[in-house]
């Protein structure tokens, strides 16, 4: 967390209620607990209870990171973070923060980038293999980037409407970490991890 998103949630929440919403079960395996935290958005008992997540979000302190826990909040974030970026507040008028365009050629950066990374650009092609389906941004791997579905993980996210199959020649936009071990490419197992950002053609 940046020292600003550190020194906002401080002079918010120090000494003051909040309210915590889970966001799962139980705790994960490093016995973390997933939860939303929601607070008071001013001063007296009229002031509006707002997702604390949300407004770092809107204020461009945070980008919003995909976990599986977040699918349920995923578009609330997404909305708050699009806010942003939109009006380049925060981080997001940082270059290296904003999202990368797929193309031929942007292979040779992703092999510098670290931690995750936004990817936008529009499907190409689409191939499969025993294990996996591959959503490709270009027609060589090497020079562009794809995306991975584990057939493990299709139904996740075809229970959310979303079938990788029918998303060639649709924009899109992913969140992940880039492996380059074969091509830049980044594995997506929730529907948090990717928007689709054009509707299909007619």
């Amino acid at each position: 967390m940046s020292e600003a998103a550190r020194k906002r949630l401080s002079d918010w929440l120090a000494g003051r209620d909040i309210f915590i919403g889970a966001l799962a079960s139980g705790p994960d395996r490093w016995g973390r607990a997933p939860a939303r935290a929601y607070a008071p958005a001013g001063e007296g008992a009229a002031a509006p209870i707002v997702s604390v997540g949300a407004a770092l979000l809107e204020e461009g302190l945070a980008r919003f990171r995909p976990d599986p826990p977040a699918t349920p909040c995923a578009n609330e974030y997404r909305a708050a973070e699009a806010s942003a970026r939109e009006a380049s507040r925060g981080l997001w008028a940082e270059a290296a923060a904003r999202p990368v365009s797929t193309g031929e050629g942007v292979a040779a950066s992703l092999h510098q980038r670290k931690g995750m990374i936004i990817l936008e650009g529009k499907i190409r092609s689409v191939g499969e293999s025993k294990a996996a389906l591959y959503l490709n941004f270009g027609q060589k791997r090497a020079d562009n980037a794809s995306v991975v579905v584990l057939r493990r993980n299709l139904a996740i996210l075809q229970s959310s409407g979303i079938d990788p199959r029918a998303l060639v020649g649709r924009m899109v936009r992913v969140r992940g970490l880039v492996e380059a071990a074969f091509g830049p490419r980044i594995e997506i197992s929730s529907p948090a991890e990717i928007e689709i950002l054009e509707p299909a053609a007619p």
